[in-house]
Protein backbone atom coordinates (compact mmCIF):
# COMPACT_ATOMS: atom_id res chain seq x y z
CA UNK A 1 0.00 0.00 0.00
CA UNK A 2 2.77 3.08 0.72
CA UNK A 3 4.56 1.50 -2.36
CA UNK A 4 1.30 2.26 -4.15
CA UNK A 5 0.78 5.35 -2.89
CA UNK A 6 4.62 6.87 -2.92
CA UNK A 7 4.20 6.41 -6.68
CA UNK A 8 1.06 8.46 -7.23
CA UNK A 9 1.74 11.19 -4.94
CA UNK A 10 5.38 11.26 -7.42
CA UNK A 11 4.75 14.90 -8.35
CA UNK A 12 8.36 14.74 -10.27
CA UNK A 13 7.35 11.58 -12.22
CA UNK A 14 4.03 10.19 -11.01
CA UNK A 15 0.75 10.68 -12.93
CA UNK A 16 0.09 13.83 -10.61
CA UNK A 17 3.10 15.57 -12.12
CA UNK A 18 3.01 18.71 -13.81
CA UNK A 19 4.18 17.16 -17.32
CA UNK A 20 1.33 14.27 -17.37
CA UNK A 21 -1.40 16.80 -16.16
CA UNK A 22 -0.45 19.16 -18.42
CA UNK A 23 -3.65 20.56 -20.33
CA UNK A 24 -3.60 21.01 -24.29
CA UNK A 25 -3.88 24.86 -24.65
CA UNK A 26 -7.14 25.15 -26.25
CA UNK A 27 -8.79 23.95 -23.17
CA UNK A 28 -7.50 26.70 -21.39
CA UNK A 29 -8.67 29.27 -24.00
CA UNK A 30 -11.72 27.46 -23.43
CA UNK A 31 -12.10 28.16 -19.89
CA UNK A 32 -11.62 31.86 -20.17
CA UNK A 33 -13.58 32.20 -23.10
CA UNK A 34 -16.39 30.31 -20.49
CA UNK A 35 -15.78 32.50 -17.32
CA UNK A 36 -15.20 35.52 -19.54
CA UNK A 37 -19.09 34.97 -21.05
CA UNK A 38 -20.32 34.03 -17.12
CA UNK A 39 -18.56 37.30 -16.01
CA UNK A 40 -19.71 39.22 -18.80
CA UNK A 41 -24.06 38.24 -18.82
CA UNK A 42 -23.60 38.69 -14.79
CA UNK A 43 -22.02 41.80 -15.54
CA UNK A 44 -24.62 43.02 -17.87
CA UNK A 45 -27.58 41.90 -15.45
CA UNK A 46 -26.70 43.95 -12.71
CA UNK A 47 -25.95 47.12 -14.92
CA UNK A 48 -29.31 46.53 -16.59
CA UNK A 49 -30.94 46.67 -13.47
CA UNK A 50 -29.25 49.45 -11.65
CA UNK A 51 -29.10 52.00 -14.71
CA UNK A 52 -31.39 50.54 -16.95
CA UNK A 53 -31.11 50.28 -20.68
CA UNK A 54 -28.51 53.29 -21.92
CA UNK A 55 -25.97 52.35 -24.22
CA UNK A 56 -23.08 51.20 -21.27
CA UNK A 57 -25.81 47.97 -20.94
CA UNK A 58 -26.00 47.58 -24.75
CA UNK A 59 -22.32 48.05 -24.66
CA UNK A 60 -21.44 45.33 -22.37
CA UNK A 61 -24.22 42.77 -23.63
CA UNK A 62 -22.91 43.14 -27.05
CA UNK A 63 -19.49 42.36 -25.96
CA UNK A 64 -20.97 39.06 -24.43
CA UNK A 65 -22.33 38.06 -27.58
CA UNK A 66 -19.13 38.51 -28.84
CA UNK A 67 -17.80 36.41 -26.47
CA UNK A 68 -20.39 34.12 -27.05
CA UNK A 69 -19.64 34.07 -31.04
CA UNK A 70 -15.70 33.65 -30.38
CA UNK A 71 -16.06 30.72 -28.66
CA UNK A 72 -19.24 28.89 -31.10
CA UNK A 73 -17.04 29.64 -33.34
CA UNK A 74 -13.79 28.02 -32.24
CA UNK A 75 -15.82 25.24 -30.55
CA UNK A 76 -18.46 23.64 -31.90
CA UNK A 77 -18.05 20.89 -33.23
CA UNK A 78 -15.19 19.48 -31.70
CA UNK A 79 -15.57 15.73 -30.29
CA UNK A 80 -15.31 15.72 -26.37
CA UNK A 81 -12.41 13.29 -25.16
Amino acid sequence: MGRVLGELTNLRNGPLSYWRAKAPFHAGVRLGLGLAQMFMAVFSAVLLIETGLNRFTLISAGFTTLLTLTSRLMFHGQERK
